[in-house]
């Protein structure tokens, strides 16, 4: 995941303040995105930097373009503390993989089903990521994250609950069975 022990920290510090709970969820998206290069380019579209912003993006942020950004924050701590932590703040919370991802890749999708198909363009542009949980699940595989992290975090309480209420039921009904 990320080269260096030093980002970590850093990282784990933005995480937190962005509510993220889990900062190797930022870890693995910024791992997939640029592999933790800083002025990372894409040959096929204005994307650059560690989460890949493109020119209208990085406008948004006040840069002249996607170029700017990463000449002006060319290092990943400056990079990380300046326009990662202040595009994501926009987006926050992030209570899922889901959320934090696609606020990167497709932000509009952010709150989907995780299985609903996204719009033809961008299936075409990304060969093989048909819904937000085929890119999460391409991000965490990436990163070497477990799919459980994720289902325990969206899921892992609540099913936990159920089973404990289950099995509550079926010892109740024996222990009536046998008064």
């Amino acid at each position: 995941m990320s080269p260096r022990p030093e980002w970590d920290i850093r990282l784990q510090a933005i995480a937190s303040r962005l509510g993220i709970p889990d900062w190797r969820w930022l870890d693995a998206l910024i791992n997939n995105e640029s592999s933790w290069d800083p002025v990372a380019m894409n040959p096929g579209s204005s994307a650059k930097g560690l989460i890949q912003f493109i020119d209208s993006t990085a406008r948004t942020l006040g840069f002249t373009d996607s170029y700017d950004l990463i000449t002006q924050y060319a290092d990943v701590t400056t990079q990380l503390e300046g326009p990662v932590f202040n595009y994501l703040n926009k987006f926050k919370p992030f209570p899922t993989m889901q959320s934090l991802y696609l606020a990167v890749f497709y932000p509009a999708a952010r709150t989907w089903d995780p299985l609903k198909p996204f719009p033809d363009s961008v299936q075409q542009a990304n060969p093989g990521i048909t819904t937000p949980q085929d890119y999460v699940s391409m991000v965490n595989r990436k990163a070497g994250l477990a799919e459980a992290l994720n289902v325990s975090k969206q899921w892992g309480l609540p099913v936990l609950l159920l089973i404990g209420g289950l099995i509550w039921m079926i010892m109740d009904r024996k222990a009536r069975k046998y008064e």
